[in-house]
């Protein structure tokens, strides 16, 4: 036994009367004293105090009795806790000074399983304490973070919080953390951007909250408020998803959050065993195709000979029928589709290592993705993730975390638009051989289009793809630190800061001589795009959890959080080179030269107050209210409130109905925002090509963000021993304050009749209202659940209705009738 242990003693207070005459023969000094007396206090086995600490030993185990390691077990409003080992032990010490026969909670939790509370008197000396955790197969136990004060149960959430477990993610998963939500909940509706490799698409919650603006939600990954979207981030680095679909949840988000939120969670160790160690790996290889093809007329409406060839006129074109009707086929067919589109190979290889050890937790990943996508001739989309995740105890009350992501990315792409390959052969009769070589530089594939003068808009894409070259390179640092100070057993300070920043670049080369579809060369062109963007944000919280009494808990957190974003981009283009070789602005005629500039520098502060009372664990009280400014609202409307009422009963805690495990009540009405665009306040003037300016957008100081109101109201039903989950949601929201760009005059217009009379003709101003109403539908079957197999039912189902329930938008057209004498005019 050790002479002193700090952990347990405080001083050396009680030595027994040999033991200070000996202390006393110390200060005179032999050498050979000092190691007689050090020997005897060893071998005495009595401890130099008294007190003793108070040791929760135990283990944690599921109802088959398998270990459960990563187990957390916790002594409730205390910073004191510990996880489980691999083989399911934990042990907790407490100091004597706060082991006072006083009676504690002690909560055990892991991942997929049903918490295990109990208490228990907390006094000196050692105890056993053992849990055997029942199955939760659909995570109906679980806790969620976004929308709320803390981390809250699922089971006492007086509003809708859908989310996506890692179980669920590992089962189907996704290429990026977007692709991983898609089918998963009710009222998300992914909406396909582009066809690109790498390209993005929009993410819908619930009914539309815009008639002219951005339908998407705010993202949040690991803390870190992201304008840059979720196509960079790896779905097999993602451990879980919260989504809150409207105002009455993301209410706590203030103004920029009226389309909900949603925010990601990195794999970060913590869910390991103590001591435990975890290697992923993950190759994927496939072959991407178009399922389905466009199909082309087989036949024309040309004047042809007894031949089936083309009756040309005196200027070579050909002619139409008389009868305008296409019945000749074409005496050659060349199937365009399959030229332009192909199979193409994709790759992904992934691969991570996670270890807890002591206080400690971390994660490393790396996940490279190549993906040739299906258009001919082009380079492909390549992307590179690099992530780490680290998380440390400091003290026994202190703890940080750490957060970083580094992505880059290459994609050759096509034109888009009316340049496009697709929209080329729409026109493109299917006679000509656009496989056929070649151009009179060498180049491969025929630019000039036989007989193509006579149809607008017909093109070879396969000359275009080959000989114009389009590159969109990316890249993306995500970094952000947070620490946790637990003052006391009810207050707890964090502060964290989140950094994104995203780096683009653009270019598009028509080299000199690329020939139009006539055949005719051109001198090329040159575009180059850069942008530069980073937004930040900083929190600081304070919470509290206090006990009224044994039966009422209140959470209250107050926040600050201050929002720093700039985008830069410089666009330079060039509409001729001087000569080819050298694919440089240097070799461009400086005459055909453009350029274009923009640097938007936005803050936002924002705080907020959100307080949650849980009464008898049956009943639920939520009250918020959030205070935002921000530099995209008009001066004279800095400040905007937001705020939110909600409730729940856990009606199955006071009525119990047979075989019903759970069964709330909820509704919630909350207020949230969307904010205007950079360009929406201020007065925009062109400069014309004389260098006048022209007046253009009135500004508008009186600018606010726009408003959404909603009510959510719902019942979640749970049944069958947890196996069987039911989840319904109403919500009827209304967004009035639309922003929209609405005319003030008609062009010609009398100055005396223009507003400010400057001129302008447009102005940003908040008009109109939206509606929507939504049903959501959620329900989830654990099929087969033992220790080999698991089968899940997962079926979700939504319907919205939506309606501009006021649209006040002044006349676009003003009709000036002469005045006659006895007519007034109109």
């Amino acid at each position: 036994m050790p002479l002193y242990d700090s952990a347990k003693c405080r001083s050396f207070r009680v030595l027994s009367s040999n033991q200070r005459q000996l202390m006393r023969v110390l200060k005179s000094g032999t050498l050979l004293v000092a190691w007689a007396t050090a020997a005897m206090l060893a071998l005495s086995g009595t401890p130099l105090c008294a007190q003793q600490a108070a040791v929760i030993k135990g283990r944690v185990t599921a109802q088959t009795g398998e270990p459960l390691g990563g187990a957390n077990v916790i002594v409730a409003n205390t910073n004191l806790g510990a996880v489980t080992a691999q083989n399911g032990t934990y042990s907790i010490s407490i100091g004597p000074e706060a082991a006072r026969g006083q009676q504690v909670v002690l909560t055990a939790r892991y991942i997929g399983h049903k918490p295990v509370v109990r208490t228990i008197t907390l006094s000196q000396g050692e105890q056993e304490q053992n849990f055997e955790l029942s199955a939760d197969p659909l995570r109906l136990e679980e806790v969620v973070v976004t929308g709320v004060g803390e981390a809250t149960s699922l089971k006492k959430l007086p509003f809708a919080v859908a989310r996506v477990t890692d179980e669920q993610l590992q089962a189907v998963p996704g290429q990026s953390a977007l692709a991983a939500v898609a089918g998963k909940i009710a009222g998300v509706r992914l909406v396909p951007n582009s066809a690109q490799p790498g390209g993005e698409p929009s993410l819908r919650l619930r009914g539309a909250t815009s008639i002219s603006g951005r339908q998407d939600p705010l993202i949040i990954v690991d803390g870190v408020i992201t304008r840059f979207g979720l196509a960079d981030v790896s779905g097999q680095d993602v451990a879980r998803v919260e989504v809150v679909k409207g105002a009455a949840a993301s209410s706590l988000y203030g103004s920029d959050a009226a389309n909900g939120v949603v925010q990601v969670f990195t794999r970060r160790g913590n869910d390991l065993p103590d001591g435990g160690l975890r290697v992923t790996t993950r190759v994927e290889a496939g072959s991407n195709n178009m399922p389905s093809r466009l199909e082309f007329s087989h036949s024309n409406a040309w004047e042809v000979d007894a031949n089936g060839d083309y009756v040309l006129d005196a200027d070579g074109a050909r002619q139409v029928k008389s009868d305008q009707i296409a019945n000749n086929p074409f005496k050659v067919y060349y199937d365009h589709w399959n030229a332009l589109v192909q199979s193409g190979l994709f790759t992904t290889a992934y691969t991570s290592v996670g270890q807890r050890q002591g206080n400690t937790n971390y994660n490393v990943s790396f996940e490279n993705n190549r993906n040739q996508g299906v258009i001919f001739g082009l380079g492909g989309y390549t992307r590179q993730n690099f992530r780490v995740n680290v998380d440390h105890q400091l003290r026994s009350n202190v703890d940080a975390s750490f957060s970083s992501f580094y992505g880059r990315s290459t994609n050759g792409r096509a034109a888009e638009g009316q340049n496009g390959p697709f929209y080329g052969l729409m026109f493109l009769q299917p006679d000509v051989n656009i496989k056929a070589c070649c151009n009179p530089d060498g180049s491969p594939y025929i630019a000039k289009i036989p007989l193509g003068g006579d149809v607008a808009n017909d093109f070879n894409p396969l000359y275009d793809l080959a000989n114009r070259h389009i590159n969109a390179d990316r890249n993306r640092f995500t970094g952000a630190a947070k620490m946790r100070w637990r003052m006391n057993n009810w207050l707890q300070a964090e502060g964290s800061i989140g950094f994104d920043q995203e780096g683009y670049q653009y270019k598009d080369l028509r080299s000199f001589g690329y020939y139009t579809s006539s055949g005719t060369p051109t001198k090329g062109g040159l575009t180059d795009s850069s942008r530069n963007d980073w937004q930040s944000n900083a929190t600081v919280t304070l919470t509290s959890v206090r006990h009224f009494g044994s039966n009422i808990t209140n959470t209250t957190k107050v926040a600050a959080i201050f929002e720093d974003q700039r985008n830069q981009m410089v666009t330079t283009n060039a509409g001729a080179f001087k000569q080819g070789g050298v694919p440089e602005f240097y070799a461009t005629d400086p005459t055909s030269l453009t350029a274009n500039s923009w640097d938007q520098r936005i803050r936002n502060e924002n705080f907020y107050t959100v307080t949650t009372f849980d009464i008898n664990d049956r009943y639920i009280l939520d009250g918020l209210i959030r205070r935002d400014a921000s530099s995209l609202f008009g001066p004279e409307n800095r400040w905007a409130t937001y705020y939110r009422l909600s409730g729940a009963w856990r009606l199955g805690e006071d009525v119990k109905l047979p075989g019903i495990d759970e069964f709330r009540l909820r509704a919630s009405y909350g207020t949230a925002g969307l904010r205007p665009c950079f360009d929406c306040r201020y007065e925009i003037v062109q400069i014309s090509s004389s260098g006048n300016n022209v007046p253009s957008i009135l500004g508008n100081p009186f600018l606010k963000p726009a408003r959404s109101a909603e009510l959510e109201l719902g019942t979640n039903l749970e049944f069958g021993a947890s196996r069987y989950s039911l989840e319904y949601t109403y919500s009827q929201k209304r967004t009035k304050d639309q922003i929209l760009l609405v005319p003030l005059s008609v062009a010609g217009a009398p100055p005396e009749e223009t507003p400010a009379g400057g001129g302008f003709n447009q102005q940003w101003q908040n008009i109109s209202a939206l509606r929507s109403r939504t049903h959501e539908l959620t329900f989830a079957a654990r099929l087969i659940n033992n220790a080999r197999t698991t089968l899940t039912l997962n079926i979700v189902g939504d319907r919205t209705r939506q309606v501009i329930t006021a649209m006040t938008i002044p006349p676009r057209r003003r009709c000036r009738v002469p005045a006659r004498r006895g007519v007034p005019t109109r």
